[in-house]
């Protein structure tokens, strides 16, 4: 998921990286993904979340952690997905490095205290969703290790990431109760030097077009008890469909 975010991460073509490839819907659907948290101020009065202390550093740092081994980072990756990380940012997310790089269709940050940052992202979605319906599976080398049982790798063939699949669906907490529903998988990319997630790289299946003009729609599909918030959404909606 990357999946609410009063986002603090970049936009595509800040932080370096190389904004020629993004569409003007992908464009669009990312600075009305990093406002969302601020219409949630707005709407619902609520501060925007924010997890960690970026002026400080770390305890995640990755000048001070140990190494692990693999099972040991695909156990503590599993935790994190029965915590629901991508979408509560509750997760400890203790197998990445604090300067792990984080990128999805989206957007794409790295850097100190990364790891509070993504959580801080997450974190102010996850607080904008009710309802929230979410499936994910484990997979190593097309293994699925989903469940507890660990794969029979050798420490000296382990693999080189472990990847995720998974579907996403929410109602937003905003006037017109938009769905917001998605599905994709995400790459745990491990460093060589210690077996921790040093690059988080999240897709999606959604086309962009596709999740902004949803966000539009009202959940309500009774018109005759609209409010005046869902009339005027659904007739944007319906103008731009």
């Amino acid at each position: 998921m990357s999946p609410q975010r009063s986002f603090v991460s970049a936009a595509p073509g800040e932080n370096g990286d190389d904004s020629s490839s993004s569409s003007p819907a992908l464009k669009l659907l990312w600075y009305l993904s990093e406002s969302l948290g601020n219409v949630k101020a707005a709407v619902l009065n609520e501060q925007p979340v924010v997890v960690g202390d970026s002026s400080s550093a770390s305890s995640s740092s990755s000048t001070t952690q140990s190494s692990l081994t693999f099972h040991e980072a695909l156990s503590m990756i599993r935790e994190d997905y029965k915590q629901d990380y991508f979408v509560t940012g509750q997760g400890s997310m203790k197998a990445y490095v604090d300067t792990c790089r984080f990128a999805d269709d989206f957007s794409s940050f790295q850097g100190e205290n990364a790891v509070n940052r993504f959580k801080t992202n997450v974190q102010n979605l996850g607080s904008l969703c009710d309802d929230v319906s979410i499936d994910w599976n484990l997979y190593v080398s097309d293994v699925d290790v989903t469940n507890e049982t660990p794969p029979k790798i050798d420490a000296d063939t382990a693999p080189s990431s472990i990847r995720s699949t998974w579907r996403f669906k929410a109602t937003l907490r905003l006037p017109w109760r938009p769905i917001l529903a998605a599905k994709g998988g995400t790459e745990h990319v491990l460093s060589p030097e210690n077996n921790r997630v040093c690059e988080h790289i999240e897709r999606w299946d959604s086309k962009p077009g596709d999740v902004i003009v949803n966000l539009l729609r009202p959940s309500n599909g009774d018109e005759t008890t609209m409010n005046t918030w869902e009339k005027i959404m659904l007739a944007i909606y319906k103008a731009v469909k």
